[in-house]
């Protein structure tokens, strides 16, 4: 195993595990540059499904100074126990009204099947290891900020340039 690919250990991800190329994302739900990476990640899932595997335990990173970014990190968590993460992370970038209290209008948008347990695990204040062990990863690696993006090893920083990604991806799946 290369050094980058214990990033993926118990990492959620949407797309193949075999697929040539492996993007994951270090983020933080309140940080407004990942937001504005959001709609570029979901092109390049459509337009290379079989292609592009996206890491998206979102490699969690909130920010100290983003108040609302770790319960948002928990609630995406406590999505994923419900195997709705992907479409409650979707949610928390594409309408930024969450910022006040409407975890469990998404919560039911992104289609959760049991809101009594949804809430009971938002309100936990147990620490999410998913979390810590992101943000540990994050400090481990240097990650100049969020997003940072880590492309088949390769770490590209906070640089989010959609040509320069798909790029890689092609020559990556000749």
């Amino acid at each position: 195993m290369e050094d980058w690919q214990r990033l993926l250990v118990g990492a959620r991800s949407i797309g193949a595990a075999d697929a040539p190329v492996t993007i994951i994302e270090f983020g933080d739900y309140e940080c407004p540059g990942c937001q504005n990476w959001q709609p570029h990640i979901e092109s390049i899932l459509a337009s290379y499904p079989d292609d592009v595997r996206f890491v998206f335990e979102f490699k969690h990173w909130p920010l100290s100074y983003h108040q609302l970014a770790l319960p948002a990190a928990r609630a995406a968590e406590c999505e994923g126990d419900q195997g709705r993460f992907w479409e409650f992370h979707t949610i928390l970038y594409r309408d930024r009204n969450w910022l006040g209290d409407a975890m469990d209008r998404f919560a039911e948008q992104a289609g959760v099947r049991d809101l009594d347990s949804f809430e009971e695990c938002l309100a936990s204040t147990t620490p999410l290891l998913t979390v810590e062990t992101s943000t540990q990863q994050a400090m481990e690696i240097g990650a100049p900020g969020t997003p940072t993006v880590i492309v088949n090893g390769l770490l590209l920083g906070s640089q989010r340039d959609s040509v320069f990604l798909r790029q890689m991806i092609e020559e990556a799946t000749r």
